[in-house]
């Protein structure tokens, strides 16, 4: 295509016209250079092998996306929209193979929907677990609704996946929760995120950025700690809400062990910062996390549940799709 272009244009003209004579339905190949070169000849669409195999056992169709048709010196290419009807901070689309497990639609206090939808990367280990998230985010949503005000968003997908060990990433309209299946060990029960005796509070937790570190930004990574400490200490609030306040007691003592352990190592404001010497991102976690939750608990106690819950719906309020500083 390159160095022959003539030959590499003759070839391609044979290629499309044989396909074409038998009126193909979607042409299939397995190397990215045929499509390429085929797809700019022909106005059938064109699909990777795996995109076949993936409809074959129940993914969407391979022409289910918009086709945009062929434009001078473009080839035939498809288009996914998705409106927006909210500012998002940025965008992100996770990309792998995945099922449907529970789809709940949810009419909040305000009158506001919500649609939640759990997918789940199609394991059978995993499909139980995406099940219990699937029947617990309704009351996750709805209790962080009354702590702060309505859902920022109207949808929320919370895709499932298999990992060696939990994490989570959580941007607008999105959250990925990463679970090891049932019967594989955890490597991490030595870190301040880990709570494992609670289940609930990890999807709790990445639930929680949809209002803090979505919704309500922070402006530099010395202010990343109003993200991640808001995001604990609602998950934190939640664990309390389902299993009592000795449940909540205990959470706030585990981050209280962790902010004290290391506090040594610096300010919650050095963000991202904290650990990097030392390559050990718990100290990170430690303190942006943990502590920035119990210092959030420590203003709670010191100006009463009145004053903090009001305060924090405020805060909501007036930096929804805004970024916010330490100073604000």
């Amino acid at each position: 295509n390159l160095l022959q272009a003539d030959m590499a244009d003759a070839l391609r003209a044979r290629k499309v016209a044989h396909i074409e004579s038998v009126s193909p339905d979607v042409i299939a190949a397995g190397n990215l250079g045929c499509m390429t070169q085929i797809g700019a000849g022909t106005s059938v669409p064109i699909v990777h092998t795996v995109e076949l195999l993936d409809w074959a056992t129940g993914g969407p169709s391979p022409n289910s996306p918009e086709a945009l048709p062929e434009a001078a010196g473009r080839p035939r290419k498809r288009r996914y929209t998705f409106d927006v009807g909210k500012p998002l901070r940025y965008f992100s689309f996770l990309v792998t193979r995945l099922t449907p497990v529970t789809t709940s639609p949810v009419i909040l206090a305000d009158s506001s929907a919500l649609t939640i939808d759990v997918v789940a990367h199609p394991s059978p280990e995993l499909r139980p677990k995406a099940g219990d998230i699937g029947e617990r985010a309704p009351d996750i949503v709805r209790y962080y609704e009354s702590l702060a005000g309505g859902a920022p968003f109207p949808g929320l997908t919370l895709a499932v996946l298999g990992g060696t060990q939990p994490g989570g990433h959580s941007p607008g309209y999105l959250s990925i929760l990463t679970e090891p299946p049932p019967k594989q060990p955890r490597f991490w029960k030595n870190d301040p995120a880990a709570f494992d005796t609670y289940e609930e509070f990890f999807p709790a937790h990445e639930i929680a950025h949809q209002w803090w570190g979505q919704a309500v930004g922070w402006d530099t990574y010395h202010d990343q700690w109003l993200s991640e400490s808001f995001a604990q200490y609602f998950a934190a609030l939640y664990v309390g809400h389902e299993r009592g306040p000795d449940a909540f007691r205990a959470v706030m003592d585990n981050m209280r062990f962790w902010a004290l352990r290391e506090s040594p190592q610096g300010p919650i404001f050095l963000g991202y910062r904290l650990g990097h010497v030392q390559s050990d991102t718990r100290v990170f976690r430690a303190l942006v996390y943990d502590k920035g939750a119990v210092v959030l608990h420590m203003l709670r106690l010191c100006i009463g549940d009145e004053a903090f819950f009001a305060g924090v719906k405020r805060y909501y309020e007036e930096y929804r799709y805004r970024k916010a500083a330490s100073e604000d």
